[in-house]
């Protein structure tokens, strides 16, 4: 019997010794295989650096929703006025600017997405202002950040391992997914609808009704455009599409109590419908649209405490990942709620939908209430981790890296760049204290809105700000 037991021992020990060569000879292939393709697009890429103009020059600017201009038009964001400035400046052939900016993006987000920019954009200079989203969307934190998980994970095999892995249960999750409303295209399809209904500028009798209207109003014809939606809602009063059109005119001429009350209209009739089974994903995505903005345009009134009375009420009808982003900022600006009172929100979520613990989003924005104040230590840790790895690229990379503050007071991410710019002796255009000195002589309303956004006229003193401050370092001088 002792002998078996040590034979049965040694088979294993070879076994594991077996698993680990194969393992490693897996992992040396897999490292030899990506560094021929990564050699040959480099090569690629030298060819098309001698093809560039070697006069000019390409400034990225990178970051969330400020540097994407979110709540602007796309001419209007800091780096379209910036790019203006250099026109003026006869400036604009020898300097290439790229809006890099993605709403809501965090630096967990942009870490992966980085190298392979700086490959697409080959830039000269970066301008990065990123990290105040860190706090609200927490999709991507992991618990389990350390020296050996990076380690672990930076390992081809453990890569090649998860993509299977991700693939095996994606089918799984994306039916669970929009099974409970948690599929991000039923808000993003409605919000690309409504992007190419702003772009129709051809009339044809093929356009639906919505469309027609869109179509005048698009041509400045709002009267056209309201005189088709009020005669077609007249005989089709819970026409889902007439009442976002409806809703979005009314956004547009800054009508805001008028177009709350039609969210407030199409939300009714989708959960209606959705109560008396008569769900479909149509349905659903106009549902996840109209809660999303209605919560926005609460936070926008800083009606936090509102805000969050209806982001609870909608989560249990219509999970949407959105609006958990919404609700943590709601919370940090308001004093009715308690972290307590949020944690027992989410058991009552899962109690009724438990699948939802499969999503990480849902489920890290339940710890962070849970233990709210571990959570800032180790949020703060996350986004100063990120910065240096940002900073460390850039370097490898032989790309200037200059950093921005917020012209907003957000304190964990306007320290964490300002901390890394001294670390790593790094310029920082100062937004911050330019814009307090800019409010000191007018109203805070002139340069940023209610939700901490710039105004346009903000968005303008920032790329002037950005202009002077890049002057001053000699980084637009002419290259000859």
């Amino acid at each position: 019997m002792k002998k078996v037991s040590v034979t049965l021992l040694k088979k294993f020990c070879v076994f594991l010794i077996g698993l680990f060569v194969g393992l490693c000879l897996l992992e040396a292939g897999l490292r030899v295989v990506g560094y021929i393709v990564l050699h040959q697009r480099s090569q690629v890429r030298k060819i098309a650096q001698v093809r560039k103009n070697r006069n000019a020059q390409t400034i990225l600017f990178l970051g969330d929703s400020y540097t994407f201009g979110g709540n602007v038009s796309v001419h209007q964001n800091f780096p379209s006025q910036f790019e203006e400035i250099l026109k003026t400046k006869r400036l604009a052939q020898d300097i290439r600017v790229v809006n890099g900016g993605w709403c809501e993006q965090t630096t967990r987000d942009l870490l992966p997405r980085l190298k392979k920019i700086l490959s697409t954009h080959q830039p000269d200079v970066i301008v990065l202002l990123i990290g105040a989203a860190n706090r609200y969307n927490l999709d991507d934190y992991d618990f389990s950040r350390n020296q050996l998980f990076y380690f672990l994970t930076n390992l081809r095999v453990y890569k090649m391992a998860r993509i299977i892995a991700v693939n095996l249960k994606a089918n799984r999750l994306a039916h669970d997914a929009r099974h409970f409303g948690l599929n991000a295209d039923l808000y993003k399809k409605r919000v690309r609808q409504l992007r190419h209904f702003q772009s129709i500028d051809q009339y044809s009798e093929d356009l639906t009704l919505d469309q027609k209207a869109f179509y005048y109003f698009n041509k400045g014809d709002h009267d056209k455009a309201w005189e088709l939606i009020h005669v077609f809602l007249k005989s089709h009063p819970e026409s889902l599409e007439a009442l976002m059109a409806a809703g979005f005119f009314h956004y547009k001429k800054y009508e805001y109590a008028q177009c709350d009350v039609v969210l407030q209209r199409i939300i009714k009739i989708c959960e209606t419908r959705i109560a008396n089974n008569q769900t479909s994903e149509r349905v659903r995505s106009h549902l996840a649209f109209a809660a999303v903005s209605r919560a926005n345009f609460l936070l926008v009134f800083r009606r936090h405490a509102d805000a969050i009375d209806y982001i609870f009420k909608t989560l249990l009808i219509e999970p949407n990942g959105t609006l958990l982003q919404y609700l943590i900022r709601s919370y940090s600006l308001q004093s009715k709620y308690s972290a307590a009172d949020m944690v027992g929100f989410y058991d009552e979520l899962f109690r009724k939908k438990p699948e939802l613990r499969d999503f990480k989003l849902f489920l890290n924005n339940y710890r962070y209430f849970s233990d709210e104040k571990v959570w800032e230590k180790r949020l703060e840790s996350w986004l100063r981790d990120d910065l240096d790895e940002i900073v460390r690229i850039c370097r490898q990379s032989g790309v200037t890296l200059i950093l921005q503050n917020y012209p907003f007071p957000y304190a964990v991410a306007n320290t964490a760049i300002e901390d890394v710019a001294r670390k790593y002796s790094l310029p920082v255009i100062d937004q911050l204290s330019y814009f307090e000195e800019l409010i000191g002589q007018g109203f805070e309303n002139d340069y940023l809105e209610d939700d901490a956004h710039c105004t346009v006229k903000g968005y303008q003193h920032m790329a002037r700000h950005i202009y002077d401050y890049l002057s001053s370092i000699n980084m637009l001088e002419v290259r000859k």
